[in-house]
């Protein structure tokens, strides 16, 4: 009996277990087919993840830029402080997951 990784979930189980027991995934009559259309899954689930991420990283850089334009806080306050790091964090993870999204293509 060995250890392998399930082909949805990637958690460790028996190689000898009929099913997954952390994501049900039946093992008994998997084809090639069904192991392709469970890496597809898999990949879409993730693709729509790093996305739904883009999406608050583009919010954050709004939000700041928003905040500077109508408030205009005085340079060097706490609120100045908070909206320069909403924008350069949102512009980072915005980076790191477009970088992200060309590595899952």
């Amino acid at each position: 009996m060995a250890l392998v990784n399930c082909p949805e979930c990637k958690k460790r189980i028996s190689s000898k277990s009929k099913s997954c027991p952390h994501c049900q995934l039946n093992l008994v009559d998997l084809t090639e087919e069904d192991l392709e259309k469970v890496s597809l899954k898999r990949k879409r689930k993730t693709r729509d993840q790093v996305m739904s991420q883009n999406y608050i990283a583009v919010l954050m850089v709004l939000v700041g830029f928003s905040y500077t334009y109508w408030k205009s806080p005085q340079p060097e306050s706490i609120p100045y402080y908070a909206c320069m790091a909403s924008i350069m964090i949102g512009c980072l993870i915005y980076v790191v997951n477009r970088v992200r999204l060309a590595f899952l293509k």
